[in-house]
């Protein structure tokens, strides 16, 4: 940005918008280009903000909804999730973040094609395999794993609830918000060693 006298240039480069105020309160979105602006008392100011695969600070842009909701709603995809959720977003196709219960992100959009996949982890806590290779990163802080074998049953509880006999194989659940367990119980039989007098007490029992 340079500054001639009573005129102020500013560029905006491909990739990139400027939020022009006055005064602190915001006027308009300037676009790429070579803009001039007169600035006959310093009212003017510009911020510029790359917007390819960026976020834009929440708390900023719940001022600027309150002010100008036409503009918010043009500039960015605002992603929340409520209890019992989990989002995922997809920036340009790629998976990027991984959103738990209660959080919030907001992103630009006018550069950027943004996704969202939201998961009831409530009515199903169970992990697919395709959201399992999408949130690699993130899996030990929001996912359980098990694998029972052949000769196991695994018995998932939910808050301390029983709920279900797994079969064998691979299983992942979210825990987000919640406390998920998978006891593994062994199936095969197990050789219990009996003393003889054990057995005579046994054998004793049964004749009487």
């Amino acid at each position: 940005m340079t500054w001639h006298l009573l005129m102020k240039t500013l560029t905006v480069k491909d990739g990139e918008r400027a939020l022009l105020t006055r005064n602190g309160r915001l006027e308009r979105v300037l676009e790429p280009g070579r803009h001039l602006l007169f600035d006959l008392r310093r009212q003017w100011t510009a911020e510029v903000f790359n917007i390819v695969r960026t976020e834009f600070p929440v708390e900023r842009y719940a001022v600027l909804k309150a002010a100008r909701p036409d503009l918010a709603a043009e500039l960015f995809e605002a992603v929340e999730t409520k209890a019992n959720e989990i989002a995922i977003v997809s920036l340009d196709g790629r998976p990027v973040h991984l959103m738990t219960p209660w959080q919030a992100r907001v992103y630009w959009k006018v550069a950027t094609s943004i996704d969202v996949e939201r998961i009831d982890v409530a009515s199903d806590p169970r992990v697919t395999e395709r959201h399992l290779a999408m949130i690699e990163r993130n899996r030990p802080t929001v996912v359980t794993e098990a694998v029972v074998e052949n000769h196991e049953a695994g018995l998932l509880y939910v808050e301390g609830r029983l709920v279900e006999r797994l079969a064998p194989g691979r299983h992942a659940f979210w825990i987000a918000g919640r406390k998920i367990e998978v006891k593994r119980l062994d199936l095969r039989p197990q050789a219990v060693e009996i003393t003889a007098q054990e057995m005579l007490t046994r054998i004793a029992s049964r004749c009487v």
